[in-house]
C-alpha cells in the first residue's frame, strides 16, 4: 500500500477488534520546515480503508512515535515547530480519529533522534535526544497522565541519537541508547547505567527492551551478526543467544505467548525476505526460523511489527529502487503468525544461524539523573483535521471467497429466528451488532468471518407469510334463524 505523500516515518498498532492503524508524516515538508502533516488511517483486518486523516498546521509537524491506549484511544508523539524553536508535541484522538486533545511542550533544548512513546493503563512515556552542541549530549524521560499532564521530567548523560524505552510491571523504566542500557525508578532516579560492548569495542542495541519481572530483553547487533540478549533487573547480562545472520537495521522484537520472536533483515539487501527467530524465555531456540519470502526486492529504511491473536502485521518504509531495478517501498502486509504461504509470499525454514559471534561484556558507569523542564505553551495552534484518500496497491491478488453456506427458515406470523454466528465472524449490514441476532423480517441476512486469507460467508434466508392483512372473528353471535351469525366460532 502507498500513500500520496513520501513517508519520514511510520508505525502500526493493533486496535482491540484487530483493525489496524497506521501513522506517519509527510518528509516533501522536511527540509522547509513548514507545513508537516500527521498522517492516521484505519484498516480492517483485510487491508480496507476505514478512515483516513491528515492533521496540518501552518508549524512544522513530525512523527516520532504512536501507539493505542486504553479504550482504544490514539496518542501521538513527535516535533513542533514555532519561531524557529523545536518543540514537542503529544496528541491525543479518539478511535475515530477524531482530536482530542493537542499539547506542545517547550523543553531545554531538542532534537530530532531518539524519540519513543510507551502508553501503559494510566500513564505515558516519551523520551528522546536532548542536544546542546557544547557540552555532552543529554537525554530526556518525561511522563505524563492519560490527559497528557506532565507528571515528571528528567534528563541524564551519557546519551546518544538512537534508543527506545519503556515501563515495566512495577512503573520502573528500561531503556537504551547507542551502546548505553539504563534503568530509572518510578521517580525517575538513575538506578543503573551500563556500557555495551562486543569483542572489545561498544555495541548498541537495535530493539527492545521487552520487559519481565526478572530483567529485559533486546536485540543488538553490529555489521551483519545480531544477538538476543537478556539483562537481569541489575544490569547484569543473564544470557545471549546463538549468533544471527542479520543487518542492524529495521528490526523488531515481540514477546507473545511466553515466546520471543525476533524479526530481521537478512544480510544482503536490498532483498525479498523477511525472516523470524523464535526463543524460550531462558535463550533456548523455541522452534525452527522462518524465513518469508515477498517475491520483490525491498531495501528497508525502518518498519514496525505488531502482533495480535494469530496474524503478523508489518509496515515498510523503504529506500527507492535503483533505476530500472522497481521494487517496493512503502508496503503494509499481514500474513499468519505461522507464516502460512498465500499467494503473496512464500516461506520455509531458515538456513543455517551464522558461526560468527559477539562476546559481550556490560562496564558500570555512575551518572545520576536531574530534573528537567516542560513548559508547556498556552497558546497552541491546533491541528486541522483534513480527511484524505489513500493510494493503494494490492501486491497478493484478490483472495477467493468460499461459497457461502446457506440456512433458510420459514416462520409463521409473530414468530422470530434467533442465530448466534460463530467466533470471529461479523454481520455484513452492521458490523455493530453483536453475533446473536433476532430475525424477525423476510430477508437475506449475511456474515463473513475475519480471516483474509480463507474469507467465508454465511447466509440465513428468512421467509414469512404476509401478516399485514388481519383475520378477524366475530365476538357475538344472533340466533335466531336467519342463517347470519346463528352460532359461535
Amino acid at each position: 500500500m502507498g500513500r500520496t505523500t513520501d513517508s519520514y516515518n511510520i508505525q502500526l498498532d493493533y486496535f482491540s477488534n484487530g483493525d489496524i492503524l497506521l501513522a506517519d508524516s509527510d518528509i516533501t515538508t522536511l527540509g522547509a520546515g513548514q507545513g508537516g502533516r500527521l498522517l492516521l488511517t484505519r484498516l480492517d483486518n483485510c487491508g480496507e480503508e476505514l478512515w483516513s486523516k491528515s492533521y496540518q498546521r501552518p508549524e512544522y509537524l513530525e512523527l516520532h512515535d504512536m501507539q493505542l491506549g486504553p479504550d482504544d484511544k490514539i496518542y501521538v508523539f513527535g516535533s513542533a515547530f514555532t519561531d524557529f524553536a523545536e518543540l514537542i508535541f503529544l496528541s491525543k484522538m479518539h478511535p475515530d480519529g477524531t482530536l482530542d486533545k493537542f499539547t506542545v511542550y517547550r523543553t531545554e533544548t531538542v532534537d530530532r533522534f531518539s524519540y519513543a512513546l510507551d502508553v501503559t493503563r494510566d500513564q505515558i512515556l516519551v523520551n528522546g535526544l536532548l542536544l546542546d552542541f557544547s557540552t555532552q549530549k543529554e537525554g530526556f524521560i518525561g511522563v505524563f497522565d492519560l490527559n497528557l499532564n506532565l507528571k515528571w521530567a528528567k534528563r541524564f548523560s551519557p546519551f546518544e541519537s538512537s534508543g527506545n524505552a519503556v515501563f515495566t510491571d512495577t512503573d520502573a523504566i528500561m531503556g537504551w541508547s547507542g551502546p548505553f542500557v539504563y534503568k530509572l525508578d518510578p521517580d525517575g532516579r538513575m538506578e543503573w547505567l551500563r556500557i555495551l560492548s562486543g569483542n572489545g569495542t561498544r555495541i548498541a542495541p537495535v530493539a527492545g527492551p521487552v520487559p519481565v519481572s526478572d530483567g529485559a530483553f533486546y536485540t543488538v547487533a553490529r555489521g551483519q551478526i545480531g544477538h538476543v540478549i537478556k539483562l537481569g533487573p541489575a544490569g547484569n547480562l543473564i544470557w545471549s543467544s546463538e549468533p544471527l545472520p542479520m543487518l542492524p537495521k529495521a528490526t523488531d522484537l515481540s514477546l507473545w505467548h511466553n515466546e520471543l520472536r525476533a524479526t530481521v533483515v537478512p544480510p544482503s539487501a536490498p532483498t525479498t525476505e523477511i525472516r523470524q527467530y523464535f526463543f524460550h524465555l531462558d535463550g533456548t531456540a523455541a522452534r525452527s526460523s522462518l524465513t518469508l519470502d515477498l517475491g520483490s526486492t525491498y531495501f528497508p529504511e525502518r518498519w514496525d511489527v505488531s502482533l495480535h491473536d494469530t496474524m503478523m502485521a508489518v509496515a515498510s518504509l523503504g529506500a527507492p529502487g535503483a533505476p530500472n531495478r522497481p521494487q517496493l517501498q512503502n508496503f503494509v502486509m499481514v500474513v499468519p503468525q505461522s507464516f502460512q504461504p498465500s499467494s503473496c509470499f512464500s516461506s520455509g525454514n531458515m538456513p543455517d544461524q551464522s558461526n560468527s559471534r559477539i562476546d559481550l561484556t556490560l562496564m558500570s558507569v555512575d551518572t545520576p539523573s536531574f530534573s528537567t523542564t516542560f513548559t508547556p505553551l498556552e497558546e497552541v495552534n491546533t491541528p486541522a483535521e483534513v480527511h484524505q484518500t489513500i493510494v493503494q496497491e494490492d501486491l497478493c491478488g484478490s483472495v477467493m471467497m468460499e461459497p457461502p453456506v446457506r440456512r433458510d427458515s420459514v416462520l409463521d406470523c409473530g414468530q422470530t429466528w434467533t442465530v448466534v454466528l460463530p467466533p470471529d465472524y461479523s454481520w455484513e449490514d452492521d458490523l455493530e451488532l453483536p453475533s446473536m441476532r433476532r430475525l424477525a423480517s423476510t430477508g437475506l441476512y449475511r456474515a463473513t468471518n475475519r480471516n483474509c486469507l480463507s474469507l467465508e460467508q454465511l447466509e440465513y434466508s428468512l421467509t414469512l407469510p404476509d401478516c399485514s392483512c388481519p383475520i378477524y372473528l366475530p365476538n357475538s353471535f344472533t340466533p335466531n334463524g336467519d342463517g347470519r351469525n346463528d352460532s359461535w366460532g
